[in-house]
């Protein structure tokens, strides 16, 4: 057995090295792409959102230098709180207050929020910043009401400072906007 792979070896192995590197190169493969457009035009179909995930991103928009919305979670302007939620967290809060803890949360805005000015001038229109923002403080206000301590990051909408705390195609922050260093 230990013969037979020895000769399949050797049938295998080119006669010398030279001959092993004589052969030409094929030229590496070159490609071309054009641009079509800058955002898919299949985001503007509402019937392609059809997994839970791609539902939380309903509509995504094309806003100015490449920013990307979506509207009916960036472009929000109102901040439901589950109620069942706000009575666990209210009952939670209530039952440790005796042992001295009190609870902090940090309730991010929508991208809508602090970078209303990415969006194009069409889809601005739509956006009622002022209700947005006044719904979001009231969210805030219910937390407060039971007990939390609750940073307003409203501030950085009405302060802005050119910081850009998102993405542009993201709806995380980035690390280095230091947004909770702000309030």
């Amino acid at each position: 057995m230990v013969t037979l792979a020895f000769v399949a070896a050797a049938l295998v192995l080119p006669a010398t090295p030279a001959a092993a590197t004589a052969q030409p190169q094929a030229p590496a493969p070159t490609y071309s792409a054009e641009a079509c457009c800058t955002l898919c035009p299949r985001a503007a179909d509402p019937g392609v959102y059809i997994t839970r995930f791609m539902r939380d991103h309903r509509l995504t928009i094309q806003g100015v230098d490449d920013w990307l919305f979506r509207t009916e979670v960036d472009l929000a302007t109102q901040f439901p709180v589950d109620e069942t939620v706000m009575a666990a967290s209210h009952e939670w809060s209530r039952n440790c207050a005796p042992m001295g803890p009190r609870f902090c949360s940090s309730i991010l805005p929508q991208r809508g929020l602090l970078t209303a000015d990415k969006l194009l001038p069409a889809d601005r229109v739509h956006y009622d910043l002022a209700t947005a923002l006044r719904n979001y403080r009231l969210a805030l206000q219910r937390f407060r009401d039971i007990g939390f301590i609750v940073p307003d990051y409203g501030r950085l909408v009405e302060q802005p400072d050119g910081t850009e705390y998102f993405f542009h195609r993201d709806g995380h922050w980035t690390p280095t906007a230091r947004g909770a260093r702000r309030c």
